[in-house]
């Protein structure tokens, strides 16, 4: 099996850090190197990544002040010495076999991407309610369909090279863009739904707010389609709201329950628990309004990508 380098961007992530160690020191298959890419990092991570690197010579930390995800990946692919590269992030835990089910497919010399996959993290009902709007599930696991996230991605070197590894200029969405230039080039994919990795949601509203505002902005700018699609509904479902207020208020007596009972019916058999039968529809209502704020940003954004 050819070397295989693990890259990780991590900003801040003290906290996190050393349950990240531990879980990367488990791993049933030892990556040949691990990458740490701190983009300037205030809180004591720096540290605590020294402080394991002297007992782990195959941790290596690069330092790039400022950088957003998609230059540290960049920078630290750039340096790393495997022809394959796995990614995952601060934030996030892999199971103990995650890079060995992520690295398997590519005894088969023709593929070139591997997509892991990922699961929720976080105890309290808050965040399980969010990630009804975080994180895909089981049953969107298809094969051929299946996009896979720079927290559980694996590829060939070469083929990042390619396509000119990530876009710099989007700080989210910048790995649906690369996936979406991996597959123009005619990239081979396959899928390891074992590969999984635990991804800790956000624990406050304001968070959740600007995590959900960042992935619209970041939609618009980059004009990935599919998710443009899905903002341009949420604009569509407002302003259809809007008319019928105006024009034919006492419809909306009979919507708003359905409405309710859509938004509770998607994200219940997520959560399971009843007191998020009053928590569901606000967090809806919090994600449509950091969807269309964010959106409207991405659009006068300068920073839009040519696809």
């Amino acid at each position: 099996m050819q070397k295989v380098s693990l890259v990780l961007t991590v900003l801040n992530e003290n906290t996190s850090m050393e349950r990240l160690m531990e879980a990367l020191a488990r791993q049933s298959k030892k990556p040949d190197e691990i990458i740490f890419i701190d983009a300037g990092s205030t809180d004591g991570t720096i540290d605590r990544i020294r402080k394991v690197q002297e007992k782990n010579r195959r941790i290596r930390l690069l330092v790039e002040p400022g950088a957003n995800r998609s230059r540290g990946r960049n920078f630290g692919i750039e340096r790393a010495h495997g022809p394959i590269i796995a990614l995952t992030d601060g934030g996030c835990w892999p199971k103990k076999d995650w890079l060995k089910k992520l690295t398997a497919a590519f005894t088969n010399k023709e593929v070139d991407v591997v997509g892991g996959f990922y699961l929720p993290e976080g105890e309290s009902l808050f965040q399980k309610s969010l990630s009804v709007y975080t994180c895909a599930r089981k049953h969107q696991l298809h094969a051929k369909t299946f996009l896979p996230a720079s927290r559980s991605m694996a590829f060939r070197k070469r083929i990042w090279k390619k396509v000119g590894g990530f876009p710099e200029e989007l700080t989210t969405c910048e790995d649906r863009v690369f996936i979406q230039r991996l597959q123009d080039t005619g990239a081979k994919f396959a899928t390891a739904p074992r590969a999984i990795v635990y991804w800790e949601q956000k624990k406050t509203w304001k968070e959740a707010f600007q995590q959900l505002y960042g992935y619209a902005k970041g939609d618009m700018e980059a004009q990935y389609f599919p998710h443009v699609l899905r903002i341009g509904l949420v604009w569509l479902r407002y302003l259809l709201a809007g008319s019928f207020l105006l024009s034919f208020p006492l419809l909306l007596l009979f919507i708003i329950p359905q409405y309710l009972a859509w938004v509770i019916g998607k994200g219940y058999p997520a959560v399971k628990d009843k007191r998020a039968l009053y928590l569901l529809p606000l967090m809806q209502l919090v994600a449509d309004l950091a969807v269309l704020s964010g959106s409207l940003a991405g659009m006068i954004s300068k920073k839009r990508v040519l696809q």
